[in-house]
C-alpha cells in the first residue's frame, strides 16, 4: 500500500509540472490558439462534458473580480488529454490595467494539499474509514477539540461542538481549523502556542507532535458550518500516516 501511495503522489506531482509548463509563455500574443501546454483543445461535448455546465465557470469566477476579491482569474478544464474550458478573467496588473490572459504568469503554492487528498481518498477506497468518519476514531487528541465563542487570549470562551469534525470536512476546509495568516483569534492563540505557519515551519519534533498540539487549540467555527482555509490538509497527512501504518 505505501507503494500504491509513492506512485499516486509521483501522478499527481508529474500533472503538477505539466500545469506549471502550462503556465510558461506561449507565443500566441495573449489570444487563443488550438493547444494549450501541448494538450489539443477540443469541444466539451467531444469529451463528455457539458458546455453548459462549464458556462458556469466564468461568471462564478468573475463575481470574486467584481466584488475586488480576486484581481484576475485564469481557468482550465482539461479531460483525457483534452483542454474543453480555457478562459482569463480581470486583471494580472490592476493598477497598470493590464488584463489577465492565458499566458500569464502565475506562482503555485499548496501543492502538497492534492497529494494529501488523493492519499486519503486511496485509504478510503481500500475502506480504512468512511469519509463521515469522526476524525477522533483515527487522532483521539481530537475528542475534546472546544469551539471558539467570543474574546480572546485568556479571556477566550468556548462551547462544545455541535458535531465532531469528519473525514470529509479536512478536504473542503470546513473542520473549523483556520490559518495563523488569516486574522483571527483564534489564530493568534496558534502564534501564542508556537503554532505559526504549518507543520515544516514550526519547532516541533514531527507532525504527530504538532497535531497533538493543534488539537488544543479551539475551533474557528463548527464542524461543517463554515469555509475557513486552514491546516486541514496538513492533519489530513497525519491520518494518513495513522490509517496507513
Amino acid at each position: 500500500m505505501r507503494h500504491r501511495l509513492f506512485s499516486i503522489a509521483a501522478l499527481i506531482a508529474a500533472t503538477c509540472f505539466v500545469l506549471l509548463a502550462a503556465c510558461a509563455p506561449q507565443d500566441t500574443g495573449g489570444t487563443s490558439t488550438d493547444t494549450f501546454a501541448g494538450l489539443p483543445r477540443t469541444t466539451p461535448e467531444s469529451a463528455g462534458m457539458s458546455s453548459e455546465r462549464l458556462d458556469r465557470i466564468r461568471p462564478a469566477f468573475e463575481s470574486y473580480v467584481t466584488d475586488g476579491k480576486l484581481s484576475g482569474v485564469v481557468t482550465v478544464v482539461a479531460r483525457d488529454g483534452q483542454v474543453v474550458h480555457f478562459e482569463a478573467s480581470g486583471n494580472q496588473d490592476v493598477e497598470a490595467g493590464e488584463p489577465m490572459t492565458e499566458d500569464t504568469l502565475f506562482r503555485m503554492y499548496s501543492m502538497t494539499k492534492p497529494i494529501a487528498s488523493a492519499a486519503l481518498m486511496i485509504l478510503w477506497e481500500e475502506g480504512h474509514f468512511l469519509l463521515s468518519t469522526p476524525l477522533s476514531a483515527i487522532l483521539p487528541e481530537f475528542a475534546d477539540t472546544q469551539v471558539y465563542v467570543s474574546g480572546d487570549g485568556d479571556d477566550m470562551e468556548t462551547e462544545a461542538p455541535r458535531r465532531p469534525i469528519i473525514i470529509r470536512d479536512l478536504m473542503t476546509h470546513t473542520s473549523g481549523l483556520t490559518y495563523t495568516f488569516i486574522p483571527s483569534p483564534v489564530a493568534a492563540s496558534y502564534a501564542a502556542n508556537g503554532l505559526e505557519g504549518s507543520a515544516d515551519a514550526v519547532p516541533h519534533d514531527d507532525l504527530a507532535h504538532y497535531v497533538r498540539e493543534l488539537a488544543k487549540q479551539p475551533l474557528l467555527a463548527h464542524p461543517g458550518t463554515a469555509w475557513n482555509y486552514s491546516v486541514g490538509l496538513e492533519v489530513a497527512g497525519r491520518v494518513v500516516e495513522v490509517a496507513s501504518s
